[in-house]
């Protein structure tokens, strides 16, 4: 009888052991894939295309806004941003890497009995400079959302270029005004994991930066009667392929 009770036992000993690997073996397998298809791979890289509001109101109307009026300043602060990141993640949560960034606001309007002459008003904000990131998918135990952050410094350049033709006149006349100085941006944003490849990515950011002196297409210099303001702030969409 003791024989046979110790023979069950051992039995049920045996299948539970069994029960017990076979459930370790497909909760194993599972979370092999899904961290596979999550797992974090050290180069990002981001593409990304939005609307940019220019938050500067310029006073220099000897220099920039030879034509300007209510319209045309509204206009102005209306543009297209487009944007490239690479980032080298060497933490879970931290990550290194390069900011290029390009901002156009463009304007035009006709002669008439309010404005002298027909103008073209394009104005270029490039951008590049040295980022640092941090993210995090605490807010997601599946790994699908990551929540990041971005500080970035380095160089920004500033090119206005305006054509004109007086009304009247047969030819039009035209000039740009240019300046390299410093930049700085700040962003935040969310990004959605698709596979292990290919995420969506979203984003808000603020770039800064300002000029005092600007060049023409004759080098022929110009000191401003106050700061022109280069401050934008970007709303973004893009991709994010990381290998």
């Amino acid at each position: 009888m003791k024989k046979r009770i110790a023979l069950m036992a051992l039995c049920l000993v045996s299948i539970s052991l069994m029960a017990q690997n076979t459930a370790d073996t497909t909760q194993a397998k599972h979370c092999s894939k899904h961290c596979q298809m999550y797992k974090t791979t050290p180069h990002h890289f981001t593409m990304k295309a939005g609307y940019g509001y220019a938050m500067g109101d310029t006073d220099n109307a000897d220099v920039l806004e030879n034509y300007a009026n209510e319209t045309h300043q509204r206009h102005m602060h209306h543009g297209a941003n487009f944007e490239f990141d690479y980032e080298y993640q060497f933490h879970k949560n931290m990550g290194a890497g390069l900011v290029a960034s390009l901002y156009n606001v463009f304007d035009s309007f006709y002669a008439d009995e309010t404005h002298s002459a027909t103008l073209s008003d394009d104005k270029y904000y490039m951008y590049v400079g040295p980022s640092f990131f941090a993210q995090t998918d605490a807010l997601d135990k599946e790994g699908h959302w990551t929540v990041f952050g971005r500080v970035t410094a380095g160089l920004m350049y500033f090119r206005n270029a305006q054509v004109w033709l007086p009304e009247g006149a047969s030819f039009s006349a035209s000039n740009a005004f240019k300046r390299s100085t410093f930049g700085y941006g700040l962003e935040a944003g969310c990004a959605y994991k698709f596979n292990k490849y290919i995420s969506a990515v979203a984003d808000v950011s603020f770039m800064g930066g300002s000029v005092s002196k600007l060049k023409d297409n004759n080098d022929d210099k110009y000191e401003l009667n106050e700061n022109e303001s280069l401050n934008r702030l970007n709303f973004s969409l893009g991709v994010q392929i990381r290998l």
